[in-house]
């Protein structure tokens, strides 16, 4: 007859638990007040006190653990639950680092029967967000454990840890057992869907960081997942900076909508979104003007959103940023003069596909891309929607990573490998556009002498001598204060006319983020090093579209008037048109152009 062993809360074990041990054990089995226990949260805090005796935990940080333990919002069936869990906040909110503490210990609860996948958008920010949070806490649990039990740290398993593969393994080969950090970054979604769909242990924790760039391949694997998980938990954390525009906006707004809930609400029902596999569940929101250092009225925890990041967000208000950064909030329609919105994207239909009347050609548009920007090939059809209107339908996007870091070298591989991503979609080389502003040049060069004559595009510079638009004959350079604003607005003008669809998500939302300004008497966009700063990403996929759009203008694509009356668009043109007849002297043909580096 097995020997059992007694220990608190009237729990008789058939082995002998240290106290961290007992405290995860109750954690698993979500030992209830009723049972004589703590419940799933105080037992987690518990065990976390004990493991990580250092960590200083404030009001978010129990908030999440929190929100991740609750049954309210879970889904139960017989003896399976499962919980979705939305965090969209402010910077510096703690979630990512919140995130690995409770997947750390909610893998080492269970080890034998767990698997934890953390992912992020590219190989880069999994090794510098999530995977040192797990290395951290891993060594400090073994010091940790050591001390406690009065052995040799060598002695304490805690798993067998890879970090050239960023995987803690249950044990040495176990990959199913494990806590993975996978990178969704084009070109490592195929292998992160395979590690996602491939194994089936009865808990699964899902922690999907950086949302709202994550693409929706990694979404659809949760289905799999769901075969034999008896504890499901998919946790998806972002910096919101729209509604509809990605699949975290649309999952984490209210069951109401995002028009029932104020900016000082903090915590509602999810929607979840059914498309998506999201399903509904608790979104809890984290503010900046809420963070436990603004209400101490000084920075207490200088990890957290401090109290001089409130302090210097103030009067910012009207700005993307701020809503992204400090309020994790997604703004209101039209605080800003950004180049598209999401009501215009709604409105004119953009992921409705064209159908082509008679004729239709393959066209494409590549954005180098140097510096630690994406190297962008995006691809299209161009041809015929009614008798003398053309459109364009965006079809695929694909992301170029040359190997090499010789200069030329990288011009030569970026220029072969469009060559052949073209010739295996039967595009032309005069169906074909790269921009070759600054480091671009190296590309265009290769392309044209070892392919043929291809479309130069130049993003830098003046705007052209082109009617503007179909409600404004005036030439480009008299509106636009330099070329890229001018290649940005036109992709606007075929939007409104209904004669571009198939947008990419990325770049929809770079269009809706992007915004422009007056200088003089003409519209100037938003400076690419300006962009970057703010979003901590270049526009890319955006400018890879605005490129194709400029090579279907050169074969014949002209913007017809606006399907129907926008608001925005008529504005637009009155107020262009105000500022030109309030022009005078010199200023009326003085030409804005941006640095190179600038566009």
């Amino acid at each position: 007859m097995p020997e059992f062993y007694p220990h608190k809360y009237g729990l008789e074990l058939s082995k002998q638990f240290s106290d961290p041990a007992l405290e995860l054990y109750c954690f698993k089995n979500d030992r209830t007040t009723e049972q004589g226990g703590l419940g799933k949260y105080r037992h987690f805090m518990n065990a976390s006190r004990m493991i990580f005796p250092k960590i200083q935990d404030h009001e978010w940080s129990r908030w999440q653990v929190q929100s991740l333990c609750q049954k309210e919002y879970a889904i139960i069936i017989g003896n399976v639950i499962q919980r979705f869990i939305y965090w969209p906040g402010c910077g510096s909110a703690g979630k990512t680092w919140g995130a690995g503490r409770y997947a750390f210990l909610w893998w080492l609860a269970d080890p034998d029967n767990s698997a934890v996948f953390l992912t992020s958008t590219s190989g880069l920010m999994v090794k510098r967000r999530i995977w040192p949070i797990i290395q951290d806490l891993y060594h400090s649990a073994r010091a940790s454990f050591a001390e406690k039990l009065k052995i040799d740290v060598s002695k304490v398993h805690c798993g067998n840890l890879l970090d050239s593969q960023t995987i803690l393994q249950r044990s040495k080969g176990d990959f199913k057992h494990s806590i993975s950090a996978l990178s969704v970054e084009q070109g490592d979604i195929g292998k992160a869907v395979a590690k996602l769909q491939g194994q089936h242990p009865g808990r699964i924790l899902l922690v999907i960081d950086e949302a709202t760039d994550t693409p929706e391949a990694i979404f659809k694997t949760i289905p799999n997942m769901e075969t034999g998980c008896r504890d499901l938990t998919v946790l998806l954390i972002g910096n919101p900076i729209s509604r509809t525009l990605d699949p975290f906006d649309r999952a984490a707004q209210p069951v109401k909508g995002w028009e029932s809930v104020s900016i000082t609400d903090v915590e509602w029902p999810a929607k979840g979104d059914r498309d998506l596999c999201l399903k509904p569940g608790l979104t809890i929101r984290f503010r900046g003007p809420d963070s436990p250092n603004v209400k101490a009225g000084r920075t207490i925890y200088p990890f957290l959103y401090s109290y001089e990041d409130f302090q210097m967000a103030k009067g910012k208000e009207d700005t993307i940023e701020y809503w992204k950064w400090t309020e994790g909030f997604p703004p209101p329609e039209g605080l800003c003069n950004t180049v598209l919105s999401e009501a215009m994207i709604s409105k004119y239909k953009v992921s409705e596909p064209h159908t082509f009347l008679s004729h239709a050609d393959g066209v494409s548009g590549l954005d180098p891309g140097f510096e630690g920007d994406k190297c962008v090939l995006q691809f299209g059809i161009l041809g015929d929607l009614t008798l003398g209107k053309m459109g364009l339908q965006l079809t695929e996007t694909v992301t170029i990573r040359p190997l090499s870091i010789s200069e030329h070298e990288l011009d030569y591989q970026i220029a072969q490998e469009t060559v052949v991503q073209c010739k295996d979609r039967k595009i032309a080389p005069q169906n074909m556009g790269s921009d070759q502003t600054g480091t671009g040049r190296g590309v265009y060069s290769h392309l044209r002498s070892d392919w043929g004559e291809c479309v130069k595009v130049e993003f830098g510079g003046a705007a052209s001598d082109r009617p503007a638009s179909e409600e404004d004959p005036r030439p480009g350079h008299e509106v636009y204060g330099n070329q890229v604003t001018e290649l940005w607005f036109f992709v606007r003008s075929l939007v409104l006319s209904g004669q571009l669809k198939g947008i990419p998500q990325e770049a929809i939302r770079q269009f809706c983020s992007r915004s422009w300004s007056m200088k003089g008497r003409r519209y100037v966009l938003e400076s690419k090093p300006d962009f970057k700063k703010k979003f901590g990403h270049s526009p890319d996929e955006a400018d890879a579209v605005a490129v194709i759009c400029e090579v279907a203008r050169r074969l014949g694509l002209q913007p017809g008037r606006v399907l129907a009356e926008s608001t925005s668009t008529s504005d637009f043109v009155r107020a262009s048109n105000a500022v030109y007849e309030e022009s005078t002297g010199s200023d009326r043909f003085e030409k804005y152009a941006m640095a190179e580096d600038d566009y």
